[in-house]
Formats: structure tokens, C-alpha cells, sequence
């Protein structure tokens, strides 16, 4: 019994998907190719039976040979045009089946990406089963392993099973290989543990040009025929589309794990920042704070022993105790915009009530709070970051909005928490950022680091809304290792 065994070096020199042509543009000339077949010999036949018989009997046979020459030519542009035509449906049906290649490798999954080219390989090249393998970034190993058909799901130990390092050479070069006999494949894979992946025939493209991303193995063509050069050209065109679909999988993967690692980098960034105000705060009450306090109580002491024997320095003296006490109430203020306890303690409801209120005249706007006391207890980051988010909002219409009235609303929903901070102001277009100003972006970067979702809808003469929301269970972005 003879055996072969062939590879196809390269994609036959036939019309590929990406160069065919527009099926809609052609079919108008079918129909008058078809129009100007049938129309000549009608018109020619009504021309003679319009000039009669009384003719010679040479003119009648000249006049029968042009009807025949008219028919025949006739006949010719009919058989044109079908086979035209048929052409035209062949093509379309290659065109629809590129689109859906195209459609079921449009995902950005890698697992799903791998999974669609071998159902794909399968339905344009009816076989047992197909496998695709995608190569790590080293190329040293698999990084994913789909399957489908009949096709066995291999292990990482079958890989030299089903890739000796000739036969994966060969294909590195040649891009297919194809295996068209039982003896081919024993004799060129080498391994009896073969036969549970392939029994008649295999067909192993190379998935990637410069650089290979995978291989993509098609077994067993149904009906026991051979791999064909048409099969070869279909497997390279699906190969083709997936190294590029996988390219674009990766970019996006690396593209997603550098904003992950971003967003880690901010999310310890924040809380060192945080840990380190705490720590400001908490030395400032335990040493400007407490200092404070014993001279106010000092300068009351004193003042009562000189009052006695000089009384016409009562106002001065009562003047001298307001400075200290705004002093220390400055001081109070400047902790609780670094880090107030209260927040710690009983949350941001209460946190937000202290620190409007504490606002009082110094603001040209009037601010309404309406808030929901929480039935659970929120994250401590999720108060932080809600707090922070209010303090730059504030600080925002302070500065650009002209605003005269804020209204801020905080609800507990059951997916979450949301905060919403709204101004009469001037308003702006989220659209066009303004040069030097980061609030925005420091407010939406610090939401979306604790895993909240950032809104802002304005526009210009409309004044400004500004929507925070969290989930019910915070996921922070993890530092990528």
C-alpha cells in the first residue's frame, strides 16, 4: 500500500477573501448579458418574417444562417452568463463565510478567541475535530488549549505527541503541514499515543506570520478523503484572522493590566497619603492641641489676677482670649480638613453634617445636605473616599463655579451607596478639560481606585452635577505583582 505525505509550503495563488470582489456590482451585467442573448435572435427572426418570403431562395438561406450565427452566439453569452453567475455565487458564499470567521474572532477573550477558531476550522473543514493552541510569550509552553469536534483535550505532557520538534519546525517554516495517511502521521510523529488523536489524516497550521502565536491541528477529514489544497487555503485564511485577533486579545489583556497596576500604584499612593495626614492630625491634638489648652487656661487664670488691679484692661484682655480661641477652633478646622475623627468613629453622614456646618458664613453659596443615616457599616475607604470627593467638589464651586446654592444628597440603595453634589453655577463642558485644573480627574481616579464609578454632567449656564457611586461590595484594584 502506498502512502504520502505532502506540506503546502504557502496559500495557493487563488483569489483570496480579502480581494473579492463585489458580487453586488457585477449582477446588473448578468442580466443584460442575458437580456442582449435572448433579444438579438427575436429581433432578427422579427426582421426577416417583417421583409417575407418573396425573395430569393439565397437570401432565405443567407437570412437563416445569420438567425443560426445570431442563436449561437445567443447561446454562447447564456452559457457565459451562467457560468458567470455561478462564479458570483461562489464568491458570495466565501465572502459570507470570511464575515463570520471574522465575527466569531471578534472577541478580545483569549480562552473564547481559541475556542471560536477551532469551531470555525471545524465547520468550513468538515473533520473529527480540531485543536487550537496558543503558545506563551517565551514560546516554551501553552498557554491555552481549546478543542472541538471529537477532538480529545490534550494535556501539556501530549504536546510533543502532537508537535515533535521536526514536525513544529516544518511548520514553522512551511506554515501547513498536512499528513494524508495513517503511516504518514506514525511515521513522522513517532509515537503509538498518536492514534488517540488522529487516526486517517492530519493538518497542522502555523497561527502567526513574523512571530508564531500558535499552531491550529485539524484530524480525521470526514468522508475518508484527503486534506486538500482548498482545505490548506481555508486553514491558513482562519489562521491568518486569528493571529491578528489574538494580537489585539493580548494588546488589550497588557492593556488592562497596566491600568490594573495603575490603579494599584494610585490606591497605595492614596493610602499612604491618608496614613500620613492621620498621623499629622493625631500629633497636632496631642501637642499644638493640648499647648493650646493650657495657655487659653493660663491667659484666663492671668486675666483674673490682673483685672483685679488693673480693671481698664478688660477689653483688651477679652480680646487677646477670642485670638486664642480662634486659633485653636483654626487649628480644629485644620485637622478635620486633613483627617477628622469623626469619620473614624461614626461615618461620613455624620462626618459630612460636622464639616458643613463648620462651613457657616465662610462659603458665598448655601449648601443643603440631605442624607440617609446608613444601616451598615461602610468600608472605612469608601468614607474616606466619599468625604474627599465632597471636600473637592466644594472646593471646586468655590473657585470656578459661582454658584449660589449646593444641594448634596447621599442615599443607601441596594447595590450601593450614592452621592450626588449639584450647583446653580456657571457650569462647564466635561468635554473640553481646562489646562492645570485636576479636581475632575483627581475625583474619578480616587472613585474608580476603591472601585466606584464616577458621573458628571454639565453644561455651560446649567450648572453642574456631580455622581458617585459605590457598590455594596468594594472590589479595589490589587497592585499586579
Amino acid at each position: 500500500m502506498q502512502t504520502r505525505s505532502s506540506s503546502f509550503g504557502s496559500v495557493p495563488r487563488g483569489r483570496r477573501p480579502a480581494d473579492l470582489r463585489s458580487t453586488e456590482a457585477v449582477e446588473p451585467s448578468f442580466s443584460r448579458l442575458k437580456m442582449v442573448a435572448w433579444g438579438l435572435p427575436l429581433i432578427l427572426l422579427f426582421f426577416i418574417l417583417a421583409c417575407g418570403f418573396n425573395t430569393s431562395s439565397t437570401d432565405l438561406v443567407l437570412r437563416f444562417v445569420c438567425v443560426g450565427l445570431v442563436a449561437s452566439m445567443g447561446g454562447y453569452l447564456v452559457r457565459q452568463e451562467k457560468r458567470h453567475s455561478s462564479k458570483v455565487q461562489k464568491e458570495r458564499k466565501t465572502a459570507d463565510q470570511v464575515l463570520a470567521v471574522a465575527k466569531a474572532l471578534s472577541t478580545l477573550d483569549l480562552p473564547t478567541l481559541l475556542q471560536c477558531l477551532a469551531e470555525e476550522a471545524v465547520r468550513l473543514i468538515p473533520c473529527r475535530g480540531a485543536c487550537a493552541i496558543l503558545l506563551n510569550r517565551r514560546q516554551e509552553g501553552a498557554e491555552h488549549i481549546a478543542t472541538a469536534g471529537q477532538f480529545p483535550m490534550p494535556q501539556i505532557a501530549d504536546l510533543p505527541v502532537l508537535l515533535p520538534k521536526e514536525v513544529r519546525h516544518e511548520a514553522l517554516e512551511q506554515r501547513v503541514v498536512v499528513l494524508n495517511s495513517s503511516h504518514a502521521i506514525h511515521t513522522r510523529l513517532r509515537s503509538l499515543r498518536v492514534q488517540e488523536f488522529a487516526r486517517q489524516n492530519l493538518l497542522i497550521a502555523t497561527v502567526g506570520s513574523s512571530q508564531p502565536e500558535g499552531f491550529l491541528i485539524l484530524t480525521d477529514k470526514l468522508g475518508g478523503e484527503d486534506f486538500q489544497e482548498s482545505d490548506v487555503y481555508w486553514l491558513t485564511a482562519i489562521a491568518s484572522q486569528a493571529a491578528v485577533a489574538i494580537e489585539n486579545a493580548r494588546t488589550f489583556a497588557q492593556a488592562c493590566d497596566t491600568q490594573a497596576n495603575q490603579r494599584g500604584l494610585l490606591h497605595e499612593l492614596i493610602d499612604a497619603q491618608e496614613q500620613e495626614r492621620k498621623c499629622i492630625v493625631e500629633e497636632w491634638h496631642d501637642r499644638l492641641g493640648a499647648k493650646l489648652f493650657d495657655m487659653l487656661q493660663g491667659f484666663r487664670s492671668c486675666q483674673t489676677l490682673v483685672m483685679q488691679r488693673v480693671p481698664e484692661g478688660k477689653e483688651r484682655f477679652e480680646q487677646l482670649a477670642a485670638d486664642i480661641d480662634a486659633m485653636a477652633a483654626l487649628v480644629r478646622g485644620l485637622t478635620n480638613e486633613l483627617h477628622p475623627s469623626i469619620l473614624d468613629d461614626f461615618g461620613f453622614v455624620a462626618a459630612l453634617r460636622e464639616y458643613i456646618a463648620g462651613l457657616g458664613e465662610q462659603e458665598s453659596f448655601h449648601v443643603t445636605v440631605q442624607a440617609e443615616e446608613v444601616d451598615r457599616q461602610l468600608p472605612a475607604e469608601t468614607n474616606l473616599t466619599l468625604f474627599r470627593i465632597t471636600q473637592e467638589a466644594l472646593r471646586n464651586i468655590r473657585q470656578h463655579a459661582q454658584a449660589r446654592n449646593v444641594q448634596i444628597a447621599f442615599v443607601q440603595e441596594h447595590a450601593g451607596v450614592s452621592l450626588m453634589i449639584k450647583d446653580d453655577g456657571q457650569g462647564f463642558n466635561p468635554d473640553q478639560p481646562t489646562q492645570g485644573h485636576f479636581g475632575l480627574l483627581y475625583m474619578r481616579e480616587r472613585t474608580e481606585a476603591y472601585g466606584g464609578t464616577f458621573r458628571v454632567v454639565s453644561a455651560r449656564g446649567h450648572g453642574t452635577e456631580v455622581w458617585v457611586n459605590f457598590p455594596g461590595r468594594r472590589n479595589p484594584s490589587p497592585r499586579s505583582p
